[in-house]
């Protein structure tokens, strides 16, 4: 007996699934939309924003800046213990997405990259912004320019993957299968969004 469900986010296209054998070929996983070079663009991503979290230490961005003081003042009286907590937890939350999430393929993989990459891009803005309106250093400004670099370049390839993957995989249901090329395309949508 055939206990196979259909995907319920596939059913507001109006498909019948169950008469398509070109349903069981979907599996549209992270994995598929972050190649080996994204998923170590990621990597990289974390791994900057360690540096990046050093070099603010280092300058004591704590002391500077009321919203880091902020933060960290409420993991700890002590302002630079507090800093290290937080930032130590930002990076290991940053290693677990990519062990967990992304390096494995899972189907939240790209929700969590995307939040990465605007918390990074901003970051990546915002120190340079400010060093300018100060005119002088503002600690942290050198990383984010690699952070902002690492991620456009990871927007960019996230882009282009999901779109490639989308057509790749709506002509891939319309061959040899019951799908009209409409019907498909619809389906690589909705299965992409899901």
């Amino acid at each position: 007996m055939n206990t196979h469900r259909p995907n319920k986010a596939l059913q507001p296209t109006g498909l019948s699934l169950r008469s398509c054998p070109a349903a069981e070929l979907w599996r549209y996983t992270a994995r598929e939309v972050m190649d080996t070079r994204s998923q170590f663009a990621f990597l990289l991503l974390i791994l900057a924003q360690a540096a990046h979290s050093v070099e603010e230490y280092a300058f004591r961005l704590y002391d500077v800046f009321a919203p880091a003081r902020l933060i960290t003042s409420l993991v700890s009286d002590d302002l630079a213990t507090g800093f290290v907590i937080a930032n130590a937890a930002l990076v290991l939350f940053g290693l677990w997405c990519y062990i967990a999430r992304v390096r494995v393929g899972h189907r939240s993989a790209g929700g969590w990259v995307w939040l990465w990459l605007l918390i990074e891009f901003v970051n990546g803005i915002g120190h340079p912004a400010i060093a300018l309106m100060r005119s002088s250093y503002f600690p942290g400004v050198v990383m984010a320019l690699v952070l902002l670099a690492l991620s456009v370049y990871l927007a960019v390839r996230m882009s282009r993957n999901g779109s490639h993957q989308r057509a790749g995989y709506s002509d891939e249901l319309q061959h040899g299968s019951c799908l009209s090329k409409p019907d498909a395309d619809r389906l690589a949508e909705t299965a992409y969004r899901s």
